[in-house]
């Protein structure tokens, strides 16, 4: 796994507490990726910070073509769980389908429209890569809220200027 490099980042918190399973974590989804389509040099920053997403303690970000970042919640009660059950590797997988597509050109998110497909790829990435089930916030609403967001959703679709973290993350307004 020489094309993938992780970096520690230990000012803020311990994220080598976890270093056996996140490296195997990691090795984990690298391999299940080969298997499927070749890889690219990345760097991965593994931080520990209370950043993981509610139920699960753990988060990912990609950042550019070369760059994610790994979250490990040292505060979530969910986190050991999470790790246990091989999320990680499906976050993993999810960011590394976001760094291929900007790696392509096609990674740009100008709208939420264009969003919305990217975290649909990202997430059928995933089953492609690990097989059923989905990850866990693929489907995180029920009828109700569904309707709700199908009915707000078409007029803030094309719009630029759409806070898409409110949409994607419930975070700030829309």
């Amino acid at each position: 796994m020489a094309e993938w490099r992780l970096h520690w980042l230990e000012a803020e918190g311990e994220p080598r507490r976890w270093q056996t399973v996140v490296e195997a974590e990691i090795t984990a989804a690298h391999d299940a990726i080969a298997r499927v389509t070749d890889t690219h040099p990345l760097d991965i920053l593994v931080q520990s910070v209370p950043w993981g997403i509610p139920g699960l303690g753990l988060n990912g970000m990609a950042h550019r073509a070369g760059l994610l970042t790994l979250t490990v919640d040292p505060d979530s009660p969910d986190r050991d769980r999470s790790l246990a059950e091989g999320l990680l590797r499906r976050i993993v997988a999810h960011e590394v389908h976001h760094c291929m597509r900007v790696r392509a050109g096609a990674g740009g998110r100008p709208t939420l429209g264009a969003a919305m497909v990217s975290e649909g790829l990202a997430d059928h990435f995933v089953v492609e890569v690990f097989g059923p089930p989905p990850t866990p916030w693929t489907a995180p609403f029920g009828d109700a809220e569904w309707a709700t967001i199908r009915e707000m959703a078409p007029a803030a679709r094309d719009d630029p200027g759409v806070n898409q973290a409110h949409w994607l993350f419930a975070r700030g307004d829309r």
